[in-house]
């Protein structure tokens, strides 16, 4: 058994919060997303935070701290966009793997500092959707969404995911998807790594939810999204960036009746009677989440875009006398 299942026994985990908000708040200049190894023009023009991850590591090593001292177990790296499609303006294949690579040796660094055996902190290393999709779908909103093959994709995923693997992190943890198929090529990428490398980790999924509706953005009800990936032997399943609502709630307890997977939650902080507007304060995203968290129903709770340490420190409290969905339950 692999210690991230008998934690999840044991407890809720708690997920850290956003990188990007702490990021953002930080007022970065352009001269610190300068990589020696591309020209400055072309860097001051793309300030990626993944470049943070060899231009400014110190940077990135103190927001991870900053989540690990408020008592997140999970760790995320700073990997979201490192894919060869989002970086496709530099031309540079090996980009992505350094950007991983690096991602992931910072964030096991950090949590190497605060692992003890009662409290082991963990590392997911995150795979993003990317803004390219191998479907021909279009989305409920009716905007086309840019083409890409399968064998791209997959390319550009087994890039990512090895650097990932080889800069030590503990988990893959496909983030954000709102095109299944994508996520499908991930998994795909990764099985292929498993097979080259052999080594296995486990691995989470989340998806996106148009809040209101409880489907992905092609219309696809959550439940019809999980049993896409029923047969596939993830660590975790379920929802981030979505904001928090009775929908969600709705959303989760539904998929409560039919997972076998631990379930993970990660909502946004964007405020359910102003969808404008980021909550006020950590307290008010909190006090959203506390009925669920009485529900049985959670694994692993996190916070998306708009979280902050402040948020994820009251979870980990909230969290310490909850119990956690009963693992593999549910036939």
């Amino acid at each position: 058994m692999h210690s991230l299942e008998k934690n999840l026994q044991q407890r809720i985990l708690v997920l850290d919060g956003a990188m990007g908000t702490v990021l953002q708040s930080l007022k970065l200049q352009d001269e610190d997303f300068h990589l020696k190894k591309l020209p400055k023009h072309i860097c001051s023009e793309k300030r990626y935070f993944e470049f943070l991850n060899i231009s400014r590591p110190e940077t990135v090593l103190n927001i991870h701290d900053l989540y690990l001292a408020a008592g997140a177990d999970i760790i995320c790296t700073n990997t979201i966009n490192a894919n060869t499609i989002m970086l496709e303006d530099f031309h540079d294949n090996h980009l992505s793997y350094m950007l991983n690579f690096a991602g992931a040796q910072l964030a096991k660094k950090a949590a190497r500092l605060y692992s003890t055996d009662a409290k082991p902190r963990y590392v997911a290393g995150i795979v993003g959707p990317t803004h390219k999709i191998a479907t021909s779908l279009k989305p409920l909103n009716g905007n086309t969404i840019p083409y890409i093959s399968r064998e791209k994709l997959r390319e550009a995923y087994e890039n990512q995911i090895k650097g990932l693997i080889d800069g030590g992190v503990d988990i893959i943890y496909l983030e954000t998807v709102f095109a299944y198929e994508n996520a499908m090529i991930a998994l795909e990428a990764y099985e292929d790594l498993v097979r080259k490398e052999a080594v296995r980790l486990p691995v989470m999924l989340s998806v996106c939810i148009v809040n209101r509706r409880d489907v992905d953005y092609f219309g696809r009800p959550l439940k019809a999204v999980y049993k896409a990936f029923s047969d596939k032997p993830l660590a975790a399943f379920g929802v981030n960036c979505t904001p928090f609502s009775e929908q969600l709630v709705h959303a989760i307890s539904a998929l409560d009746r039919i997972s076998v997977n631990p379930i993970l939650i990660s909502p946004n902080a964007v405020n359910s009677h102003n969808p404008q507007k980021y909550c006020e304060s950590a307290q008010d995203i909190f006090e959203n989440l506390k009925p669920i968290l009485d529900k049985k129903i959670l694994n692993i709770i996190g916070g998306c875009c708009g979280t902050t340490p402040e948020f994820t420190k009251k979870m980990a409290h909230a969290c310490i006398l909850k119990i956690p969905r009963p693992l593999f339950s549910k036939q």
